[in-house]
């Protein structure tokens, strides 16, 4: 599990310093959102994000 949550902690550190709109950075999200999902599947509770730290919360897209 210590490897899964550094995985975790160094996606989301690539997609923080990934600007909105570089080519690597939906692969990058892609990539934390599959470290999460892993994560979710063994311990089974969502984690509570706050706006700054969820990546997905700024995207452009996002309504």
């Amino acid at each position: 599990m210590a490897d899964l949550n550094a995985a975790i902690t160094a996606g989301r550190e690539a997609v923080t310093a990934t600007p909105t709109g570089h080519p690597k950075h939906a692969g990058r999200l892609s990539n934390l959102s599959l470290a999460l999902y892993i994560r979710f599947g063994r311990v089974g509770e969502l984690e509570r994000w706050s706006s700054s730290a969820n990546p997905i919360h700024n995207h452009p897209h996002r309504p």
